[in-house]
């Protein structure tokens, strides 16, 4: 079977985002490094300066309302001559780089230029100049390879898909062996046309490649290509973001699952940590736990910060989806006759499937925080329990302590009352002493004076004289003993009222005018 093919064509789809922090204007500076030199494009491709923000700027300098695509002309490495255009677009917040090189269908004199070998596409990615690896565009890329079937091969439906296989082939060259499968096959309006490399699962270098090979056998895909052209670059884009957004969130989702392992460790440790209901918690215990309570938040505040990228790039999966029906849907009122299930099958199918994915393992793994949460309310409660206990023990031996030193201060009292008591009953058994004293002295100074009298001559009386009169020594110490003992009642009593006036004046003091 022969592998010649009529004006093939080679159209490169990349997109890069803006405010990437490496390198931002990448495709450009890609393109007017490396392509331009490769195939000797011209003229050059002048960008505006400072573009403003929308939902789609043409960069360009020179584009207008029509035509937004500069014609290029080159050469590939055989000398052949090629022609083209290139799009430079701002897209929301991403660069757009639509670029066709081909060799067109007619000549400078407007004759059909000759058929080629399907090898010719090797020379259009010289040094594999346009795949992934070397374009690194971290948004993705899409390339449509496109070329006529001659006319003996355009009826023989069984060898089309051998010839598009063919032509993929060799436009990667080396990677003739490391030909991304056949993802899809279809018709888009009315020719063939076939999908390679999955929207899901990367290649050996861990790109998403998406590779389409579109073979022509009528006008009607040559043509309305020029008409959906610009719709086409707005299609990809939406594409290529969804896919290359995903495999984000498949990284995010090693860390995610990483992290969310580390907490359910922490957890299990907390909940083997807890003590039973009667036990107190010791000292090094509850360090330990106040350990874990700083170290929880700064798992929870890792953990909660990857979903929250994840979460963001479901919803911008989601969105993108949703452009994506939203574009081929205004590519299907252009065309309403026209079967595009070949397309719309990504939009209904692929999209829908990984945001159900990623839903999946949210649910999943979205109660990574509850269990956090958990863990630091259990190990809060336990601390604020055990400081409680604490609290109230201490409380506890400060009342203990406090009424010990309350006893003992009414001990002290009680120790200085009766030491008072004891030291009144001393000065009181000393008055008393000091008085018996003045009673002996008053005794002794009676008969002192009265002992001058007992020479005084004295007898019995004789019963004749039964009224003879007292000695007159017994007379004078009668006398005196009862004159020192009224004087000793009557300072008795007065004592004893003058203690009694000071008694009642101590206990009722009279108030300050």
């Amino acid at each position: 079977m022969s592998d010649r093919l009529y004006a093939p064509n080679v159209h490169l789809f990349a997109f890069h985002l803006r405010t990437s922090e490496h390198d931002p204007d990448r495709l450009w500076n890609y393109y007017h490094q490396e392509i331009v030199s490769k195939f000797n494009l011209s003229p050059s491709l002048e960008l505006i300066d400072s573009p403003p923000e929308g939902r789609r700027i043409e960069l360009w300098k020179e584009a207008t309302e029509d035509n937004i695509l500069l014609s290029i002309e080159g050469e590939i490495s055989n000398q052949q001559s090629i022609t083209g255009c290139v799009c430079p677009l701002l897209i929301y917040d991403s660069y757009a780089l639509a670029l066709n090189l081909r060799i067109p269908e007619r000549d400078s004199q407007n004759k059909p230029t000759e058929c080629v070998e399907s090898s010719i596409f090797k020379d259009f990615n010289p040094a594999e100049l346009l795949l992934p690896q070397s374009l690194q565009s971290n948004l993705g890329q899409t390339i449509l390879l496109t070329a006529w079937l001659l006319p003996e091969h355009q009826k023989q439906r069984e060898n089309w898909k051998a010839i598009a296989q063919n032509i993929l082939t060799n436009f990667l060259k080396d990677f003739s062996q490391e030909c991304p499968p056949l993802y899809q096959s279809g018709c888009l309006f009315d020719n063939p046309i076939y999908e390679y490399g999955s929207p899901q699962y990367p290649d050996k270098n861990g790109n998403i490649v998406h590779y389409l090979v579109w073979l022509f056998i009528n006008d009607s895909a040559d043509s309305n290509l020029g008409i959906v052209y610009e719709d086409l670059i707005d299609l990809f884009f939406y594409r290529n973001k969804i896919t290359t957004i995903y495999q984000d969130n498949v990284h995010y989702l090693i860390d995610i699952k990483t992290k969310y392992d580390e907490i359910r460790a922490e957890f299990l440790s907390v909940s083997t940590q807890l003590p039973d209901a009667d036990k107190a918690l010791s000292q090094p215990e509850l360090d330990q736990f106040k350990q874990n309570l700083k170290a929880l938040p700064k798992l929870d505040i890792e953990y909660t910060d990857w979903l929250r990228k994840f979460k963001n790039n479901h919803l911008t999966i989601k969105i993108n989806q949703e452009n994506y029906q939203e574009k081929l849907n205004r590519i299907q009122d252009k065309f309403p006759s026209q079967d595009l299930s070949f397309l719309s099958q990504f939009g209904t199918q692929v999209a829908l499937k990984l945001q159900q994915q990623i839903e999946i393992e949210l649910d999943y793994f979205g109660n990574g925080s509850s269990l956090v949460d958990k863990a630091i309310s259990s190990i809060r409660g336990i601390v604020e329990i055990e400081q409680a206990q604490r609290d109230r023990d201490r409380q506890e031996n400060e009342k203990a302590k406090q009424k010990l030193q309350e006893q003992a201060e009414k001990d002290e009292q009680k120790r200085k009352e009766a030491e008072k008591e004891r030291q009144e009953k001393a000065e009181k058994d000393l008055q008393d002493h000091i008085q018996a004293i003045g009673v002996g002295i008053a005794a002794g100074a009676i008969v002192a004076s009265s002992s001058g009298l007992m020479m005084e001559p004295w007898s019995l009386p004789s019963p004749q004289q039964r009224s003879k009169p007292l000695h007159p020594m017994i007379v004078a110490i009668l006398v005196s003993s009862f004159i020192a003992w009224g004087a000793w009642w009557i300072a008795k009593r007065w004592i004893s009222k003058r203690r009694e006036s000071d008694r009642l004046q101590q206990s009722h003091p009279k108030s300050n005018p």
